[in-house]
């Protein structure tokens, strides 16, 4: 058989009386899965030699299950896409770690209800509904988390109105409007976080005056300049726009059609008339 060995590591091999950092020798880039496999007597770190992108691919991890590879790292690797968890359940992926990773789609959350997912780290998903959490509404979900998103509003709010919402980040979140305020008043607010709800304007505080406005609050408010309600200004004018092209598009596609010669022959020629 021929020695691949590489220099750096027989020089390892030559010098036993080193006191070597082996943490770092299984995170070396120049590390070889076959220095590994001819030498399992050496005391190698296989938590690093996980993380070591050179040695730790799928085809080796799958081809060596027997190896005490460090499964919260592959759990939400890149490389673990949802074929290969479904191809191989019988593998101890760490589902709380799994909920991490880029691949996770809601409909594999969902064929794996039962599993052990971090829920905390899974309510902030973009992969994740409104509809999706009412449809689980009995999961751990983090409730004081979902509060602070911008997709949330009021209808749905009022149909949970059981869970322990964080009524400071509901009164100040971009979803809730001005007239959910108003005409809910007797929903629990927190007039500090409706004082800094980017909704709110001048001339609702001045014509709201009896309000327990939050002054502070007030002053840091961006009101009409807060990112978020900008990028939603500029989204509406770029709907508003395609709106328009495409009627224009329209428009002249029916025109055409409508003058085309072939009509114009047809009713200036047509001889039943």
């Amino acid at each position: 058989m021929t020695n691949t060995t590489s220099k750096w590591f027989q020089y390892i091999l030559d010098h036993p009386e080193i006191p070597w950092n082996w943490n770092r020798i299984c995170w070396n880039p120049n590390l070889t899965w076959e220095d590994i496999e001819a030498h399992p007597e050496l005391p190698w770190d296989w938590r690093e030699i996980t993380m070591n992108p050179n040695i730790a691919t799928w085809d080796t991890i799958h081809s060596n299950p027997g190896k005490p590879w460090y499964w919260t790292y592959i759990s939400y690797s890149r490389y673990l896409t949802l074929e290969r968890i479904r191809e191989n359940p019988h593998l101890p992926y760490v589902w709380h770690h799994l909920t991490g990773n880029p691949n996770l789609t809601w409909e594999f959350v969902k064929e794996n209800i039962d599993k052990p997912w971090d829920w905390n780290y899974l309510t902030n998903l973009p992969i994740v509904s409104l509809e999706n959490i009412e449809e689980y509404r009995d999961k751990p979900w983090n409730w004081g988390l979902l509060s602070t998103h911008k997709i949330i509003n009021l209808y749905f709010v009022k149909r949970n109105l059981d869970k322990p919402f964080n009524w400071f980040y509901l009164s100040e979140n971009p979803g809730i409007t001005w007239m959910d305020i108003k005409n809910n008043l007797s929903l629990p607010w927190d007039w500090r976080g409706v004082s800094l709800n980017p909704n709110i304007t001048w001339d609702i505080v001045k014509a709201n005056p009896e309000k327990p406005w939050d002054w502070d609050s007030l002053a840091k408010n961006q009101m009409e300049k807060h990112p978020v309600l900008k990028r939603r200004a500029q989204e509406e004018k770029e709907s508003r726009e395609r709106c328009i092209a495409r009627t224009r598009q329209v428009k002249e596609e029916m025109m055409m059609v409508y003058w085309h010669p072939d009509r114009y022959d047809k009713w200036c020629f047509d001889d039943t008339e």
